[in-house]
């Protein structure tokens, strides 16, 4: 199985996502000094680190954890609520009012969409 590992990041400070898939760590280091005024600060301090789940969406958008989905029942096609992807257990799994303790990637792609993150969005959650 190939199995595609990315990654992306959310910056506390400048509350801001970097894609890190394009980026060296030494170009990492460059764009949060930049982004800071010159104020050097530690990626491990203020950087989130979230992770490719493998999955995309029904339209064709990649998941990542932090993502806040919204899904559908199949095979009604109803609104069955907002969830956001978290890594527990070995495996992506949504956390909310639905799907509960089951890996993201049992639901079928047509009945999943990313309508934003728990960093730049968090107001979907409420």
């Amino acid at each position: 199985m190939n199995r595609e590992f990315k990654f992306r990041a959310w910056h506390k400070t400048n509350k801001s996502m970097l894609n890190l898939n394009s980026l060296t760590p030494l170009a990492i280091d460059e764009k949060i000094q930049a982004a800071g005024g010159g104020v050097f600060i530690p990626r491990t301090e203020s950087l989130i680190i979230m992770q490719f789940t493998g999955l995309l969406d029904k339209n064709g958008k990649e998941i990542y954890e932090g993502d806040i989905l919204k899904v559908t029942d199949y095979p009604t096609n109803a609104d069955s609520g907002i969830v956001d992807v978290r890594y527990s257990n070995a495996m992506f799994i949504p956390y909310g009012n639905v799907l509960a303790g089951q890996s993201i990637g049992n639901y079928p792609t047509e009945f999943r969409e990313v309508i934003g993150n728990i960093y730049e969005n968090p107001d979907l959650l409420k």
